[in-house]
């Protein structure tokens, strides 16, 4: 799955008379792991994630890998927008934010 080798955090943002809509397309469940802020005419996606694997060989060897990630984007809109006014929703695999404009 491309989504697990982030290079880059890829958005779509809508420009609407009262606010902006922010897309990302994102496996369900990995939607709650983004925290989506904005401040001034500033928009932050952050997002934060644990993984663990653990494989058991013939042998009775035990591997482990645990790691934790953390990848923000930052970006600018050209109205200050209304961090109060933040909602979310998940439909079809894309998770959509919506902040109004102050």
């Amino acid at each position: 799955d491309p989504f697990y080798h982030l290079k880059e955090m890829q958005h779509r943002l809508e420009d609407k008379p009262d606010s902006y809509l922010i897309h990302i397309d994102v496996p369900e469940h990995e939607a709650e792991n983004i925290v989506f802020t904005g401040h001034d005419r500033n928009i932050k996606l952050t997002l934060s994630r644990r993984f663990a694997d653990r494989v058991e060989g013939e042998d009775g060897k035990v591997n482990v890998n645990k790691r934790s990630e953390s990848f923000t984007k930052e970006f600018k809109v050209a109205d200050i927008v209304n961090p109060k006014e933040i909602t979310k929703k998940y439909e079809g695999g894309v998770l959509t934010y919506k902040i109004s404009k102050a």
